[in-house]
């Protein structure tokens, strides 16, 4: 293999790092939500093409290791069936297949007999959910081949893009529901909603800033003076309110869940620097190891941020129907839309409905009785409507996929004892946005689904690839 001169070897790099920060950037603009803006997709998805294709040579050059390997398989996988599933059929063959009996005895009623049909009752979609999944796979692939200075810079992006969307969200409060500020045609138009189209996505999207915050304020050499790290400090604090004003539930459960685990990583690697014995610290009429003073302060510090949010939230009126939903059993037609959509899948194994075709087929099923102006275009879980959709090879690849990026997250937080791990923070937001996923489908916006790639691209890289003099 060829080498390279140390001053094209960096020219290059910082070529590939300028397309994935460009790459990143748009999602986070333009990706604010899941359709309704073909030409903001488009446009992600072409400049995503370039990316996954010089990602892919990287990784060929430098090679992977067992666990990349892994994921870069499951990837592989999940980029192939979508493609199978438009592969025609003897209409024989496809009707013989789950869920498809009927609708073919229908077609056969109508005259409709074609020769073949696609394994996927919505060809279209299907084709359209393959393109989706492009920018998603781009980002990941490419986060594997990146050094730790460029993660940062990346890290430094996302949180800059958080603190815009909160300032935009502000100002969309300020201005009402008939704000010019709101640029999504399918705008929540009562909260604010930041980049996004609604306001879950928004509150959720602050709440796994949070963890993004607290790495860059406690990696060393990142953040140097005072006053950065009180910059810092303000920008959490602000994301905290950001939260509280989104009027999301979903986002009010989590972002507790973000700052204690949080906390427990700051504390972790803050350990990891201080000696097991030094001189006492004196907490009142207590004298406290260094250690179990700084456990006890990160402790009253989380509650106390916990605390200040729940009485935040509840003094904006505006909001307080945010916590009232909390405690009310509304959700009663959302688990019916889950529940038969279960059934649905069921139907249509082995190999699903379709990528995409959730939509076509639950309408019709669906009870005549809840019909209405509104129709469900997605299940409202994640992981059911994949499930549906790829039948039972979405749904093992599905569970391959939370197994190695669950085994490549413990290996994170081991690493935490002995300092600041990116990968342990890193894990944070992606167990919000799969817990999330459960009763919402925030992966379904570009946004959210690159910054998941990007997170789950830092927790599987082997630590081996971030060189700690490219930290800055």
């Amino acid at each position: 293999m060829t080498r390279l001169h140390p001053r094209n070897l960096a020219r290059r790099e910082g070529a590939f790092e300028l397309l994935f920060l460009i790459v990143l950037a748009a999602g986070l603009v333009l990706g604010g939500a899941s359709r309704g803006n073909p030409l903001a997709s488009l446009i992600i998805q072409l400049i995503s093409l370039p990316l996954l294709g010089w990602a892919v040579w990287r990784l060929l050059e430098r090679g992977v290791t067992r666990i990349e390997r892994a994921l870069v398989v499951l990837v592989g996988i999940m980029m192939i069936w979508p493609l199978v599933q438009l592969i025609p059929l003897p209409v024989g063959l496809w009707a013989s297949l789950g869920g498809r009996a009927e609708l073919a005895a229908e077609l056969n009623g109508l005259m409709l007999n074609p020769a073949s049909r696609p394994l996927s009752l919505s060809p279209d979609r299907t084709f359209g959910t393959w393109l989706d999944f492009l920018p998603f796979v781009a980002v990941l692939l490419a986060t594997l081949s990146l050094g730790s200075g460029a993660r940062n810079r990346a890290i430094w992006l996302i949180v800059g893009a958080a603190v815009i969307s909160l300032t935009l969200g502000v100002m969309q409060q300020i201005g009402g529901p008939e704000s010019v500020l709101r640029f999504h045609s399918l705008n929540t138009t009562h909260s604010p909603v930041g980049l996004f189209a609604n306001r879950n996505n928004f509150g959720v999207f602050l709440a796994c800033v949070l963890p993004l915050t607290v790495y860059l304020a406690l990696r060393p050499g990142l953040v140097n003076g005072v006053i950065g790290k009180l910059a810092l400090g303000a920008v959490g604090i602000a994301l905290l309110g950001g939260v509280a004003l989104s009027g999301s539930r979903a986002a009010l459960v989590l972002l507790a869940l973000s700052v204690i685990l949080s906390g427990v990583l700051a504390v972790r690697g803050l350990m990891a620097r201080l000696p097991r014995q030094g001189k006492p610290v004196r907490v009142g009429p207590l004298r406290l190891a260094p250690r179990t003073a700084l456990f006890a302060g990160a402790g009253l510090v989380s509650i106390a941020l916990i605390a200040a949010v729940a009485l935040g939230t509840i003094a904006l009126g505006t909001q307080w129907q945010a916590v009232n939903r909390m405690m009310i059993a509304d959700d009663t037609v959302r688990g019916q839309l889950v529940t038969r959509s279960v059934e649905l899948g069921t139907q249509y194994l082995p190999f699903g409905a379709g990528g995409g075709a959730f939509e076509r087929v639950y309408a019709a099923v669906e009870p005549v009785e809840e019909l209405s102006e509104g129709y469900p275009n997605q299940v409202h879980n994640d992981y059911v409507e994949v499930f549906l959709e790829f039948g039972l090879i979405g749904a093992l690849v599905l569970v391959a996929g939370l197994i190695v990026v669950g085994l490549a997250a413990a290996n994170g937080w081991e690493r935490s004892r002995r300092g600041i791990s990116m990968a342990a923070f890193a894990s944070i937001p992606v167990l919000l946005l799969l817990a999330h996923s459960v009763v919402e489908f925030p992966l379904r916006t570009f946004a959210l689904s690159m910054v998941f790639a990007f997170l789950v691209g830092l927790i599987t890289a082997p630590q081996s690839s971030i060189p700690e003099r490219d930290s800055v």
